[in-house]
């Protein structure tokens, strides 16, 4: 028998409908243009918007060059942001070199229907500074590998499962050196249904000379060094999950 670990259908067509996927840029302007709630000031969380916005006059002109340019998807999009059956939001912070304007990770996954987008602000000037967003297009199913694909690659961290568990000398002992260890980027994945109940919180950890660990909620809290397969394996059951729960609403 094979050691292989079977992989999840979803994750198989994932796959598949790779070749699929759809890409634009827009300014942050444009996005803001598609959510409106504050006056076409602001943008949905995590993104950061440091420019004025565009003007309220200006708004249909700007969706109508967005609809020469996204045709259809255009629609699925804006009703993705504003009911999605599932949302993801990832953060990340470089905290070796905080001041990198890269290092700074802001990315959102919306799931509505058969559909799917992963949204992505790239680096702004500085960290200060808002940059365009980078917006996917693709199957629902494919959502979980876009949303680990925009984190960067590292190694699976090698310690194995570490129990935060103090009252377990030996576990506490382990867990201390994982602690203690120096942090590359530290992040967050955050999984909502609809658009205001928290179901699913996952942080994920870089560790220096090491390598991904992710610290499911717990307790005691555990970290588990992921790979990005696994990662991604572990984020579609909870997206599934999630949908699954709405649909039975």
């Amino acid at each position: 028998m094979s050691d292989i670990p079977r992989q999840p259908a979803g994750l198989e067509n994932q796959r598949q409908s790779e070749k699929h996927r759809r890409r634009w840029v827009i300014k942050d302007t444009e996005l803001a243009v598609l959510w409106p709630p504050f006056g076409r000031r602001s943008l949905p969380a995590p993104f950061m918007m440091t420019s004025c916005g565009i003007r309220p006059y200006l708004g249909e002109r700007v969706r109508m060059e967005l609809r020469q340019e996204m045709g259809d998807s255009l629609d699925r999009l804006s009703a993705a942001l504003w009911l999605p059956d599932v949302r993801v939001a990832v953060n990340g912070w470089d905290i070796q070199d905080p001041i990198d304007p890269a290092g700074r990770l802001r990315a959102l996954g919306v799931r509505r229907g058969p559909w799917s987008f992963l949204l992505r602000q790239l680096p702004g000037r500085t960290v200060h500074h808002s940059g365009p967003v980078e917006i996917v297009e693709q199957s629902e199913l494919a959502l979980a590998r876009t949303v680990v694909e925009t984190m960067p690659k590292v190694p699976t961290g090698t310690m194995g499962p570490v129990w935060m568990d103090r009252s377990r000398p030996l576990q506490w002992a382990r867990a201390q050196r994982f602690l203690d260890a120096p942090r590359k980027r530290v992040g967050t994945i955050q999984v909502t249904t609809g658009k205001d109940s928290v179901t699913h919180t996952l942080s994920w950890q870089d560790l220096v000379d090491d390598g991904r660990y992710v610290v499911a909620p717990a307790t005691p809290a555990v970290a588990s060094g992921l790979s990005a397969e696994a990662l991604t394996r572990t984020l579609h059951d909870t997206l599934s999950a999630a949908a699954g729960r709405i649909r039975e609403l």
